[in-house]
C-alpha cells in the first residue's frame, strides 16, 4: 500500500506480479489479488489480518478457512472469464487448476 488519505486509509496500491508459466495463471493471479485490493480498500480486512469486516478472527484460523481467501479464490475465476470475454480471449471450458 502507498499512500495514505485524511482518514488514514490508502489511496494507491501496487500488485507485482512474477513472470509464470502461462497467461492465464497470471491473469488469474492479477484477478485473485485484486479481490484482495477491494478487501483493504474497503476496510474489509486490516493488515495484520486479524479482523475480517469488523469481526476479530480466531489466531488458529487455517490459511485456506480465512474468509478473504474464500472470497478471493472464489472470485478470480469469474473475473478471469469477465475479461477474457471482454477483452476477445479465449479460455476453457473449466478453470479447476491455474497453470494449465
Amino acid at each position: 500500500m502507498e499512500g495514505y488519505n485524511s482518514s488514514n486509509k490508502p489511496r494507491e496500491f501496487r500488485i507485482e506480479l512474477n513472470k509464470t508459466k502461462s497467461f492465464r495463471y497470471t491473469l488469474m493471479t492479477l484477478a485473485h489479488e485484486c479481490v484482495h485490493l477491494k478487501q483493504f480498500a474497503l476496510g474489509e480486512i486490516n493488515d495484520s489480518l486479524t479482523h475480517w469486516k469488523g469481526v476479530r478472527m480466531n489466531a488458529d484460523l487455517d490459511y485456506w478457512d480465512s474468509p478473504w481467501e474464500i472470497e478471493a479464490r472464489g472470485r478470480e475465476a469469474g473475473l478471469y472469464v469477465r475479461f477474457c470475454e471482454k477483452y476477445g480471449y479465449k479460455f476453457p471450458k473449466t478453470l479447476d487448476e491455474r497453470d494449465n
